[in-house]
């Protein structure tokens, strides 16, 4: 018997990743400049739980980039979202889990 509840599981997760990947491609389309004010805005307009998402989505993505310049800019982009995240917050809200 095919357990569906796992399936529609997955299914969510993955487009729930893949919708944050969009956002990802779309910082990667920008300037550095550009990007880091695009993830500021990203990060005072978000809810907790989706910037929690957008932290291991855009780590994993960083860790996973076989291309050296995509990956640099990457981890870049991931500082960036956690120094945002710690102004914002005024306190560092630690790693993805």
């Amino acid at each position: 018997m095919v357990d569906w509840n796992k399936w529609a599981g997955i299914a969510t997760d993955v487009l729930t990743t893949t919708a944050f990947a969009v956002v990802v491609e779309n910082w990667l389309k920008m300037d550095d400049t550009t990007a880091y004010h695009a993830i500021r805005e990203y990060v005072t307009t978000k809810p907790t739980a989706e910037l929690d998402r957008m932290d291991a989505v855009l780590a994993e993505l960083a860790a996973n980039t076989v291309n050296r310049e995509r990956a640099a800019r990457l981890v870049r982009f991931y500082a960036m979202l956690k120094v945002a995240e710690t102004v914002y917050y005024d306190e560092f809200r630690g790693f993805p889990a």
